[in-house]
């Protein structure tokens, strides 16, 4: 490693401490920086460092959630975290991912150079935020499935001759998560004095389930018009069934093609990464000259194209 990579990945250490440093020392309302608010309560108390790492943990997130607030993003950021089900801030969830991103960056730059240090620092940042959209696709699929036992479960409850609200309850209090979660979040907002209707809509909205807007707009016509609502369930119960189960056979009959789609999507960046490690003057032949370089993006905009392509042909639409 050469000694220009070496105070690349100290200068990248330093950085993130300093973001850390003003951070801590920045005035907040009172016209005083958590520095000096700690100076002055020394005398009274003993240091704590966990209030301390605290204290600097929240003053970084306020700053982070103003910039999304600034950029528009902030909204977009929560309802993703929400429909993922992280118990998160989006501040929060800013900090960790640019930590992430530093260290990344840090380790890159001690190992093998400018180059590694970059592509460390984005897997970081694109590893964060498609673990968030795979967290949020797997909690839908699971809501999806759970729905089978979920109408079963209400119908039973209005057949034996509960309300909607105690149907509704009853689900919240017997079901698995996310279900449970999502219902009990419902009961809760109906009990505290919102519509049935508007909460039932944003329940939805969270979710981004096609098979439970089904659900909800059967229960709207039923407060409208009335009915048997317990056997309109019932039908829609047996329309999910038969959705989950031509779902699970596509899946099952896409596996293969899913698995060499992540293969030959995943393969080239891991063997730039190798060869970065072992081989780093074999990598510059071609990021150091135009030529090479035009052909790197050549190469990853037709990944992208490919993946996107393959994706496509393995996802089911009905």
């Amino acid at each position: 490693m050469s000694t220009g990579m070496l105070v690349l990945g100290i200068g990248a250490m330093f950085a993130a401490l300093l973001i850390i440093g003003l951070v801590a020392l920045a005035p907040s309302g009172d016209g005083l920086t958590p520095f000096e608010r700690f100076r002055s309560t020394l005398r009274r108390r003993p240091p704590n460092p966990s209030r301390s790492l605290h204290s600097i943990k929240e003053r970084a997130s306020a700053i982070a959630e103003q910039s999304l607030e600034r950029s528009g993003r902030r909204s977009r950021l929560e309802k993703a975290l929400e429909r993922a089900g992280v118990n998160m801030r989006s501040g929060e969830f800013v900090v960790l991912a640019t930590v992430g991103a530093f260290l990344g960056f840090a380790v890159g730059a001690f190992i093998g150079g400018a180059l590694l240090a970059l592509i460390f620092a984005g897997c970081v940042v694109a590893g964060t935020r498609f673990a968030l959209t795979h967290k949020a696709e797997r909690r839908v699929a699971k809501f999806d499935a759970q729905l089978e036992t979920t109408l079963p479960l209400m119908a039973g409850s209005l057949r034996a001759g509960f309300g909607i609200m105690q149907a509704l309850d009853a689900v919240a209090r017997e079901s698995e998560s996310p279900t449970s979660d999502e219902f009990q979040r419902l009961v809760t907002e109906s009990r505290l004095g919102r519509d049935l209707g508007e909460s039932l809509e944003a329940m939805q909205e969270r979710v981004r389930s096609e098979d439970f807007a089904f659900v909800v707009q059967a229960i709207e016509i039923h407060r409208e018009v009335g009915g048997d609502l317990a056997e309109v369930l019932d039908n829609v119960a047996g329309t999910i069934r038969d959705r989950n189960g031509i779902r699970r056979q596509v899946k099952s009959l896409s596996a293969e093609g899913r698995l060499s789609a992540m293969i030959l999507f995943f393969l080239p960046f891991a063997m730039i990464v190798v060869i970065q490690i072992l081989n780093p003057s074999y990598m510059h032949e071609l990021t150091s000259h135009t030529l090479g370089r035009v052909l790197l993006g050549i190469g990853a905009g037709l990944l992208l194209i490919g993946g996107v392509w393959m994706r496509r042909m393995i996802r089911l639409v009905f």
